[in-house]
């Protein structure tokens, strides 16, 4: 008989996070700079191999950590339409609704997004950890972004 198994990395509890700033376009509340204290997670399920895993919670921890590691201490800014970051003598500017901002290069990471949100990030983060993970063996594939208690988007893949 065979079964779908889920294993769960839970980002509080493996310590799973980054601290970011970021800002919504045309958010009433959210249109100003702010940031926030990310905990990330992750769910795989598929059929037990001959070992009895899903795959090894050390494997998935590991990928998961390495995608988000990129963010911790950053701005993110989306890349679409609406606005588009360009640099200049090493500092990453844009403006909007004629505000200039203009941050350390270092500073920056730009997400292939529409909008730097819980949704899209987790969504950004799913195809990140897709790209990191030998997911052969899995049949779905999960991420959550938490960006306060109790409020976590999720983006799911059905591999």
């Amino acid at each position: 008989m065979s079964r779908t198994i889920s294993v769960e990395i839970d980002g509080h509890g493996a310590g799973v996070h980054f601290s970011a700033a970021h800002f919504l376009i045309d958010h009433e509340k959210c249109e100003r700079v702010h940031g926030h204290n990310y905990i990330v997670s992750a769910v795989a399920e598929g059929a037990m191999d001959a070992g009895g895993m899903v795959l090894d919670f050390t494997e998935l921890k590991r990928a998961l950590r390495a995608v988000v590691a990129g963010l911790d201490h950053h701005v993110i800014l989306p890349r679409d339409g609406s606005l588009e970051p360009y640099h200049r003598g090493g500092e990453v500017r844009f403006e909007h609704h004629g505000r200039e901002y203009s941050f350390p290069a270092e500073d920056v990471a730009v997400l292939e997004v529409p909008a730097v949100t819980a949704e899209h990030i987790a969504a950004a983060l799913l195809e990140r950890l897709r790209s990191e993970l030998d997911v052969r063996g899995l049949t779905s594939l999960a991420v959550g972004v938490e960006e306060g208690p109790g409020q976590t988007a999720w983006a799911r893949a059905t591999l």
